[in-house]
C-alpha cells in the first residue's frame, strides 16, 4: 500500500497539471476530486484499525471471543490494610463454525478436500500414510451416511518471555490449534492451514482446570458433528459434518489437558497403557492385556489414586460424542524419537564404532557428513560436524542437532558409514532396526 500510494504520488502530480492546462470551471474541480482520490486511493484502509474493520464488514475477519471462566484472587495491601480483590480469568476463543465455513468456501478448497480424501481411501498399495486412510477412520465413515471431515486439535504451551529469564512462565499461553488431516500434503503443515482456536494463560489452567477451559470447545465440537454447516461451493448448498479425530501435542502437553500424570516417574506415566514404571524400562514387546480399555479407565477414575492408576481427573474430552481418551493413539515424533531414541541410539553406535572398535576416526565421520551427495531436497538439513569433546564426554545424547538435521542423519548413516563396519556388528544390526522403524 505504501509503494503505490508512493508510486501514484510521483506520477500524478505531472500528470494533473498537464491536464488542468486543458479544462476550466467545473470540469476543473470534478477533476480535482478524482485526482485527490488517485493519489490516496487507501484512505479508508491506511491503518490497521481501518483494515480489520473493512475484513470484519466483509465477513472475512472471524474475531475472537472472550469468555469468563472463573475469577483469580488479587489481594492489595492498602494503607496497612489488606483488600481482598478478584479479577476475571478469561480465555479467548474462535468460534469453529465461522472458522471451518469460511475455510471451505474458500474457492477450490472444498473440491480439492474431497477430490484428495476419495485418492487415497481408494488406494490399495496398503501403506497407510494419513490418517484418513486408518481403519478408525473408515470404521467412522461406514457407521454414517453423511459428508464427514475428520480435524485434529494441537495443544500446547509456549513462553512468551525469556524462557530462562526471571519472568519466566508468568506470561506462559496455553494454546489450541486445528488442523485438517484431509487436506494434501503440499498444503497441510502450512501455517495458513493450521487455525489457532483457543488461547489462556497457562498459569489459569492450574486454578480452573480443564473443565472449565475446555467445555465451550467441546459444546462446539459436538454441534459440528451433529448438526453440522452449510457451506457454498460453486452457487451450491451443501451440508457438511466435522469430528474430532485426535488430540495431538508432546507428552507433557497431552497428559496434562487428558488428565494423565504430568510426572514421567510416576508409578504409571503412560496414557495408553498400564505398565508399572519397572515394567515400562523392562519390556521390548507389547503386553496387550495390559492397555487401557474404556472398562478399565472407568475404574481408575472411580478409585481416584494417581499413585495407582496414573489417572488424575476424568478426561474432559470424553464428553465429545465420538471420541474417548483411550483411542486417542497420537504420539510426538519429533520428541519421541528424532530428539530421543534416535539421538540415543546413535550417540552409543558412533560412540562404540570410533572409540571402543576403532573402525574410522572422527574426522573421517565428519568429512563424510560435510561432502556426501544428500540431493536437493536434504542438503539444507545436512547435520553438523561433531565435536571431539561431545564424543567423549560420556553423556547419553552428545549429537547437538536439529530435529530435520537428525531426521537427515539417521536416514543417511548407513550410507555414509556402512562400508567401514563389519556387517556381522550387531551394533550394526541395531542401527539398521533403528533406519526401520
Amino acid at each position: 500500500m505504501n509503494d503505490i500510494t508512493t508510486f501514484l504520488n510521483d506520477i500524478v502530480p505531472p500528470l494533473k497539471t498537464e491536464v488542468e492546462s486543458n479544462f476550466a470551471g467545473d470540469s476543473i474541480i470534478r477533476l480535482n476530486v478524482k485526482f485527490n482520490i488517485l493519489c490516496d486511493p487507501f484512505k479508508n484502509l491506511n491503518t490497521e484499525h481501518k483494515r480489520f474493520k473493512a475484513f470484519h464488514s466483509l465477513g472475512t475477519l472471524i474475531k475472537p471471543l472472550g469468555s469468563i471462566v472463573g475469577y483469580r484472587p488479587n489481594d492489595s495491601l492498602q494503607r496497612g490494610d489488606v483488600i481482598i480483590k478478584s479479577i476475571p480469568v478469561k480465555i479467548y476463543s474462535v468460534q469453529l463454525e465461522k472458522l471451518f465455513r469460511q475455510f471451505f468456501e474458500v474457492p477450490n478448497v472444498y473440491n480439492t478436500f474431497l477430490k484428495y480424501s476419495e485418492t487415497i481411501i481408494e488406494a490399495n498399495d496398503n501403506l497407510i500414510h494419513n490418517f484418513i486412510q486408518s481403519q478408525m477412520w473408515r470404521d467412522k465413515i461406514l457407521l454414517s451416511d453423511k459428508i464427514l471431515i475428520p480435524f485434529f486439535l494441537y495443544f500446547d504451551d509456549f513462553e512468551t518471555n525469556n524462557s530462562l529469564g526471571s519472568h519466566a512462565g508468568i506470561q506462559k499461553l496455553g494454546a489450541i490449534y486445528v488442523s485438517l488431516p484431509g487436506c494434501p500434503p503440499e498444503f497441510a503443515s502450512k501455517l495458513e492451514n493450521i487455525f489457532m482456536v483457543l488461547l489462556f494463560n497457562t498459569t489459569d489452567k492450574k486454578l480452573v482446570g480443564n473443565r472449565e477451559l475446555f467445555k465451550h470447545i467441546i459444546l462446539e465440537i459436538n454441534d459440528l458433528e451433529s448438526r453440522g454447516i452449510q457451506i457454498c461451493v460453486d452457487n451450491q448448498n451443501i451440508q457438511i459434518y466435522l469430528s474430532l479425530a485426535l488430540i495431538l501435542g508432546d507428552n507433557l502437553g497431552l497428559h496434562s489437558i487428558l488428565g494423565f500424570s504430568e510426572s514421567f516417574n510416576a508409578n504409571y506415566p503412560c496414557r495408553f497403557c498400564k505398565c508399572s514404571k519397572a515394567e515400562c524400562n523392562s519390556l521390548t514387546l507389547q503386553d496387550t492385556s495390559k492397555l487401557r480399555t474404556v472398562e478399565n479407565y472407568s475404574i481408575d477414575v472411580n478409585i481416584k489414586n494417581l499413585s495407582t492408576t496414573g489417572v488424575v481427573e476424568s478426561c474432559i474430552w470424553n464428553d465429545v460424542t465420538s471420541f474417548h481418551v483411550v483411542h486417542n493413539y497420537s504420539v510426538d515424533l519429533m520428541h519421541d524419537l528424532l530428539e530421543g531414541v534416535c539421538n540415543y541410539d546413535l550417540t552409543g553406535i558412533l560412540r562404540l564404532f570410533i572409540i571402543d572398535f576403532k573402525y574410522f576416526s572422527l574426522e573421517t565421520l565428519n568429512q563424510r557428513i560435510q561432502y556426501f551427495g544428500y540431493g536437493p531436497t536434504d542438503i539444507r538439513n545436512r547435520p553438523q560436524a561433531i565435536s571431539e569433546n561431545n564424543l567423549k564426554n560420556n553423556k547419553p545424547l552428545m549429537l547437538k542437532t536439529t530435529v530435520s538435521e537428525m531426521w537427515c542423519l539417521t536416514r543417511y548413516l548407513g550410507l555414509l558409514i556402512g562400508d567401514m563396519v563389519p556387517r556381522n556388528s550387531e551394533i550394526w544390526q541395531l542401527y539398521i532396526v533403528l533406519n526401520k522403524i
